[in-house]
């Protein structure tokens, strides 16, 4: 009776916003949350529908056992059903009982080996643990706009001091590498190219030109690679010791880059990777960096699907600690000549 009085008085003094929810998926996983979900109607949460991958996973509604719910759709017009619904949460039921849910009973105690495993670009968009309580459902958050506006605004004020100052600090070593450039190899200076940015929007990014002028009109956009041939003598130098990125220094302190991010690909490339990277897109909703967890943790020829691991994991565990603590580790990544 305390408690109804407690959540009664509760409702009237402090009504909790009601939010909209969409289960997505099919089976008795299904049925598990919605029947939760209705049951706790002091969360705030009123799941609406759900979404299925095929049509026939779902029982018709109304029969024995199963919540009347609407089926809306089917999960390639997500985005469509979610707009047209005003949906303000998603909850992803899972696909079936598989051999690792009951892994964990199979390994003896005092075991000596780790357990590691290769996340989906899904999983590693869930980051840190966060759980979201829904009545008594511990659900599992997985965050897809990584920075909430405080720290979207330290991470900018820290990108415009930091690079301000370092392009002053830096300018005799930049001047230093432009005569170089010039009086060993024809052409100009600096070499200007289109890279695809924060929500797939172009830009042009600046860098010291490493390579021989015209070194790609007859091959087309190639990847660089170790001992690339189209290099110049001081260029393989400059590249070396990352002296031709100091120019993206100008791209942060414009707004088009970050001091930390994923590396920002040519739209020659991006298009394939769309297509053949599952949740290659996902790495879009930040600026790109000058450095990211990528070049600290991986090599110059890592595939762009290990890639996209590090720059997801990054993304869903966002802090200014790790942006501090990426950038130490890429002036070793520098000092040490090693790294993407």
């Amino acid at each position: 009776m305390l408690l109804v009085l407690w959540r009664s008085s509760l409702d009237r003094l402090f009504p909790l916003p009601r939010r909209r929810a969409l289960v997505v998926g099919g089976g008795p996983a299904a049925d598990l949350i919605t029947d939760t979900v209705r049951r706790h109607p002091w969360t705030g949460v009123e799941v609406v529908g759900r979404v299925s991958e095929a049509p026939e996973q779902y029982p018709v509604p109304g029969s024995p056992g199963t919540p009347e719910l609407p089926l809306l759709g089917q999960v390639e017009r997500l985005a469509e059903i979610v707009e047209a619904n005003e949906v303000d949460e998603v909850i992803l039921t899972p696909e079936g009982s598989s051999w690792k849910d009951r892994l964990a009973e199979r390994i003896p105690e005092g075991w000596r080996a780790d357990l590691l495993v290769w996340p989906s670009p899904f999983e590693t968009m869930i980051g840190r643990l966060r759980f979201r309580i829904v009545g008594d459902l511990p659900l599992l958050e997985a965050r897809t706009q990584p920075l909430q506006p405080v720290g979207a605004f330290v991470k900018r004020t820290f990108d415009l001091l930091v690079s301000a100052v370092s392009l002053v600090v830096l300018a005799p070593v930049l001047a230093l590498s432009a005569i170089l450039v010039a009086g060993t190899s024809v052409g100009g200076v600096f070499y200007r190219q289109t890279r695809v940015g924060r929500d797939g929007r172009p830009f042009a990014l600046w860098k010291l030109r490493t390579m021989r002028q015209g070194a790609e009109i007859e091959t087309g956009a190639v990847l660089a690679s170790p001992g690339d041939p189209r290099m110049t003598g001081i260029g393989r130098a400059l590249r070396s010791a990352r002296v031709d990125e100091i120019p993206q220094l100008w791209n942060v302190l414009r707004g088009d880059m970050s001091l930390v991010g994923p590396r920002p690909e040519r739209p020659e490339f991006t298009g394939d990777f769309a297509r053949t990277v599952p949740g290659w897109t996902l790495r879009n909703s930040v600026r790109p960096g000058l450095t990211g967890l990528a070049q600290v943790s991986g090599e110059y020829s890592t595939e762009p699907e290990i890639k996209l691991r590090y720059d997801l994991a990054y993304l869903n565990n966002w802090s200014f600690g790790l942006d501090l603590s990426i950038l130490f580790r890429t002036l070793r990544v520098i000092l040490t000549r090693r790294g993407i």
